[in-house]
């Protein structure tokens, strides 16, 4: 990479950095993506799914339709009484990536089809790609092909800095919301009946099991109880079960078992129950060409070396929904980043040095199935 694309990736991540934003409020990132586009002679649609960014560089030659895609938003935290947004998760340096590829092929041209940039916004409370989807706005982009990344966190024994995965497996990840109130009978003691109702209820949540073979977990993450005024019992609860599978078929059997049991209990004991499914997005998706088309990337700018395996990855990513919705070849790479102490962590930081192998990687993908004139 040359040197001045180097300094360029490196001072977008700085800029960034330095202007994080919660989700679907990513106003200034979102701004400062789309002019820089423009600059490089991009045709730019703004406020694409609330403030997402879609910019299109067509070589005017008929060929394949490539899309990268990078996510904005950062996240929220109370620091010293105060709320704060960070970027812990790497989404600055994604952006950061997939803009200064954009510069490239901006410079050198391309020999056929079309680059297509997708800055998305809220993947952090899995809005922002549905978001998009819903707008409609990429129905008539005819994209055939989507690559993303995602930085890795320190720890990892593979896909460690100075390597890249060509595939993060993600999973079908979600919640249950379960809310418990006072039954319609007239039970004389109801209040006692839901913390009956709860203990049972997670004892039913843990006796779950699936196919050993294939990752999963179930478990109960968040409890809350309202006691009726002047007393210590509750007349309402409320739990959240996580639930995560590498499958998503597996992963509605597996819901699907969590939420018969729960109103099973619930009913024995003689609570009413409501049950909602929140956060919800799909596994990622295989798509063996893409997936090899990102490999040779990382072999011919890294070195066969560093070339790590496959990297599972127990949360989701609203990447999936753009894949299953648009019916493309895609593959999601993972990018060795040493996030320390990991991600999501109010203190995370990376080895910026990680941004320089993203950019070669995503130009070297273009270039595969784009070609470039210079």
């Amino acid at each position: 990479m040359c040197d001045k694309l180097e300094g360029y990736v490196h001072d977008v991540y700085r800029h960034l950095h330095k202007i994080p934003e919660k989700a679907m409020e990513e106003y200034q990132t979102s701004e400062f993506l789309a002019k820089s586009l423009e600059s490089f002679g991009f045709l730019v649609e703004r406020n694409v799914g609330v403030t997402g960014v879609v910019g299109i560089l067509d070589s005017g030659i008929p060929g394949t339709v490539l899309a990268l895609r990078a996510d904005m938003d950062a996240l929220t935290y109370e620091i010293d009484g105060k709320l704060e947004c960070r970027h812990t998760c790497g989404h600055d340096a994604h952006c950061a990536i997939a803009l200064t590829a954009a510069k490239a092929a901006a410079e050198r041209g391309l020999k056929s089809g079309k680059l297509i940039i997708i800055f998305q916004p809220g993947e952090e409370p899995i809005l922002g790609a549905l978001a998009m989807i819903k707008s409609g706005k990429l129905d008539s982009l005819g994209i055939n092909e989507l690559y993303g990344l995602h930085i890795r966190p320190i720890g990892e024994t593979t896909c460690r800095f100075g390597y890249m995965s060509p595939a993060v497996v993600t999973s079908a990840s979600g919640r249950i919301r379960i809310r418990f109130f006072e039954g319609k009978e007239d039970y004389t003691n109801t209040s006692s009946n839901i913390v009956n109702a709860i203990v049972l209820a997670i004892n039913a949540v843990n006796t779950i099991h699936m196919d050993p073979t294939i990752r999963y977990s179930i478990k109960t993450t968040h409890l809350e109880m309202r006691p009726k005024v002047n007393e210590e019992l509750p007349d309402c609860a409320e739990m959240i079960v996580d639930c995560k599978h590498l499958s998503t078929k597996l992963y509605q059997e597996m819901q699907n078992k969590a939420v018969k049991a729960i109103k099973s209990v619930a009913e024995a004991v003689g609570v009413s129950v409501e049950t909602e499914a929140i956060e919800y997005v799909p596994a990622g998706e295989f798509h063996e060409e893409a997936i090899q088309v990102a490999k040779q990337a990382i072999i011919e700018e890294l070195g066969e070396e560093h070339c790590a395996p496959f990297t599972y990855f127990a949360g989701g990513d609203d990447f999936n929904y753009l894949v299953q919705h648009l019916k493309c070849k895609a593959a999601y790479m993972g990018l060795g980043a040493d996030a320390d102490p990991g991600l999501h962590h109010q203190d995370m930081k990376i080895k910026s040095e990680c941004l320089d192998n993203g950019v070669k990687v995503m130009k070297n993908i273009v270039g595969q199935r784009l070609g470039y004139l210079t």
